[in-house]
């Protein structure tokens, strides 16, 4: 049990979940994204990778920050990958 638990911890990251929904293309590219303040979680600018994101969490990109180039290219690049069951994302992401 004690690896599904650092598995569960793992998966609630902030940089994890911004990778997972296809806003970067790689856990690096992700975590520099958060580190760049360019997400909100439920309104509030968090600019930590480590961030446990919560159930219920509303996960965004911020408004200056969608027409990012390297957001904008991860979206394109990883259309088909497909989203894990766990995520519920509202809106397109392409």
């Amino acid at each position: 049990i004690t690896g599904e638990l650092l598995l569960q911890s793992l998966e609630r990251r902030l940089d994890n979940v911004i990778y997972r929904v296809g806003y970067a293309t790689s856990r690096a590219q992700a975590r520099q994204l958060v580190r760049h303040g360019h997400f909100t979680v439920n309104g509030k600018k968090v600019d930590i990778p480590s961030y446990a994101v919560r159930q219920g969490d509303t996960v965004a990109i911020k408004a200056g920050s969608v027409e990012n180039a390297s957001i904008a290219h991860a979206r394109e690049e990883v259309k088909g990958r497909g989203i894990p069951e766990w995520i519920a994302l509202e809106g397109e992401l392409g």
